[in-house]
């Protein structure tokens, strides 16, 4: 049975039928009963949760009128394709000031088409204000009857299931395809295979793990700690200074709010990395049973670099990897960092249905679909976006 909850009726929703649904209860419901951007700054939409059978997938509603500008790349079809990658493109040093130029004019140019065409007219399948969204198992005729229900429900919008991995999700993929979804390029990121034992013995591996055998002071405890305030405001600065200050400002701008909901729900599962009694770094897990992938870390930068702060937080999620058997989603960026300890590269897809829209909405998709697979895909990897 295939239902779609929104904010009038989410009383009527029975948790006791979802798998953990009353550890989810507290997050989920506030996904959908507060406005979005009190939990992450830079989302702007409505939130509803879409129940299949015991599994329920939070799905977010957005419009390209009511996108805020600076709406950050996961709630976002403009700021994902034009906003962030215009600013990873104008950061390549491969790139002189002419070319620069012609860039931001082009990029400029490309934001009014996306905008007359109501790119941003979507409504996001499985989206957990995360940079990658894990997915359960789904049949092809369960797949079908989401299709027809947010058809019926979102008959404006166009249908994205978020971060679909070509090497995780390819079973998912191809259902997708199967259903009349197109794949769509979103990033290039990379995995780490722990049956794959010769990653274990990698170089850079060995020597991230003499390192942390070498230090003095520093121990990994638990996160449930960090749900005391000073402990959460230490993790959000460290998660800011790293992923907005350092990176972009398009990555999600988490509030205290939504990182306590989140620890308490078990949707993510908090390490932290203490020097003697000081709080150094976290990192933040989300699994499905067969994958994990960190949406959230963090390290305190007034520490030296070869203290090796980001090392330890890497060393330990490859290390848990081989612990539980997970495949590792390493995300994007820091290429050569990531092939040193292991890392394959691989690509994440948004998936998209878009065959019940106007003649003019659909000519726009099936553009964007060709310009994935021609110009988008090479450009990541030409230049490491």
């Amino acid at each position: 049975m295939v239902k779609i909850y929104s904010k009038q009726d989410i009383h009527l929703l029975d948790w006791e039928r979802i798998n953990e649904g009353n550890k989810l209860k507290c997050f989920l419901e506030a996904l959908v009963t507060k406005e979005p951007h009190l939990l992450v700054k830079n989302v702007h939409g409505e939130f509803h949760l879409l129940a299949i059978d015991e599994i329920l997938l939070p799905i977010l509603s957005v419009s390209t009128n009511s996108v805020h500008q600076k709406s950050t790349y996961i709630s976002s079809i403009i700021s994902q394709y034009l906003d962030y990658a215009k600013e990873e493109l104008l950061s390549s040093p491969k790139l002189n000031y002419f070319k620069k130029a012609v860039l931001r004019a082009g990029f400029q140019l490309c934001k009014s088409v996306f905008r007359a065409f109501k790119a941003d007219d979507v409504v996001f399948i499985n989206n957990w204000l995360v940079s990658t969204n894990l997915y359960p198992d789904f049949s092809q005729d369960t797949l079908n009857e989401i299709k027809t229900e947010l058809i019926r429900f979102f008959p404006g919008k166009a249908i994205v299931f978020r971060s679909v991995c070509d090497r995780i999700d390819d079973e998912l993929k191809s259902q997708l395809q199967n259903q009349g979804f197109s794949s769509i390029v979103s990033r290039h990121i990379f995995l780490f295979d722990p049956a794959i034992k010769k990653n274990w013995k990698k170089r850079a591996n060995v020597i991230d793990q003499k390192l942390w055998d070498k230090s003095d002071g520093f121990t990994w405890v638990n996160g449930q700690s960090i749900f005391e305030r000073d402990h959460l405001g230490k993790a959000l600065k460290m998660y800011f200074d790293l992923y907005i200050e350092k990176h972009s400002p398009w990555n999600p701008k988490y509030d205290q709010d939504f990182l306590s909901l989140a620890l308490k729900s078990g949707f993510l599962d908090i390490h932290l990395l203490k020097f003697k009694e000081e709080v150094c770094g976290v990192q933040a897990i989300a699994s499905n049973g067969k994958v994990m992938t960190t949406p959230f870390i963090g390290y305190d930068q007034s520490f030296p670099k070869e203290a090796g702060l980001y090392r330890f937080l890497n060393l330990q999620l490859i290390n848990q990897a081989r612990e539980k058997n997970f495949i590792l989603n390493m995300s994007s960026g820091a290429d050569t960092f990531k092939k040193q300890r292991g890392g394959t590269s691989s690509f994440e897809y948004n998936m998209v249905y878009f065959d019940h829209l106007p003649v003019w909405r659909r000519w726009f998709w099936k553009v964007f679909d060709y310009a994935s697979e021609k110009i988008i895909k090479p450009g990541l990897l030409h230049y490491k976006a």
